[in-house]
């Protein structure tokens, strides 16, 4: 009896050690799929359907700072950053300082311009109530840079109709004829260097 019992432990033990071996083979070939999976988020989508196609309609209030009202026509011949994000917006206030340092280091360009577009978490915006917010975040963050504000929602609806605005941030590019040219949704540490290098490869183009 001693030694059926010793053998049945014995199978114990083998059968465990094959199903903890099994799962860390499945967890050594799923695991990295599903980190690069998740350290994908908020990279270029460099084959988006929508880039290549022209923004129709492109209209912001200037919400804090000295920017002034502009409109797509206005931006002709221009390289063009348009930023969507939000003070109440994790991902957003991690990715911000990166554009206002760019916002700093193109400053002089004059064919460059930055909108960062400060939006409310809902559909229904009070400007005043999202002005103070912006006003509140920048001063306490110490950033120097004018926002604005999507009057109607209607630049959101255009670039949500031409590319799909997934959610917040969201950095579209555009060439000097107004064409769309890079996306990113959400935020990555590389994206970043990924936009400073598509602006640098448009401006070179444009000059």
């Amino acid at each position: 009896m001693r030694r059926r019992g010793e053998v049945s432990n014995w199978l114990v033990v083998a059968l465990g050690g094959l199903v903890l071996l099994g799962l860390l083979t499945v967890a050594w070939l799923v695991l990295p799929t599903i980190w690069e999976d998740l350290e994908g988020q908020g990279l270029q989508a460099s084959f988006h359907p929508a880039l290549g196609k022209r923004l129709p309609l492109l209209v912001l209030e200037p919400l804090t700072g000295e920017g002034k009202p502009v409109q797509l026509e206005d931006l002709a011949g221009k390289v063009v950053l348009v930023n969507f994000w939000g003070t109440w917006c994790p991902p957003c206030r991690a990715e911000l300082p990166h554009l206002v340092a760019l916002a700093e280091e193109f400053r002089e360009n004059p064919r460059f311009c930055i909108f960062l577009v400060s939006c409310g978490p809902g559909r229904n915006e009070d400007v005043e109530d999202l002005k103070y917010e912006t006003e509140q975040f920048l001063a306490q963050a110490n950033y120097d840079v004018p926002t604005y504000h999507d009057p109607g929602l209607k630049t959101r609806l255009a670039f949500d109709r031409l590319a799909g605005l997934r959610g917040f941030p969201t950095t579209f590019v555009l060439d000097g004829q107004g064409v769309l040219r890079g996306i990113w949704s959400g935020y990555h540490p590389k994206v970043p260097k990924e936009i400073r290098r598509l602006l640098m490869q448009l401006l070179e183009q444009e000059a």
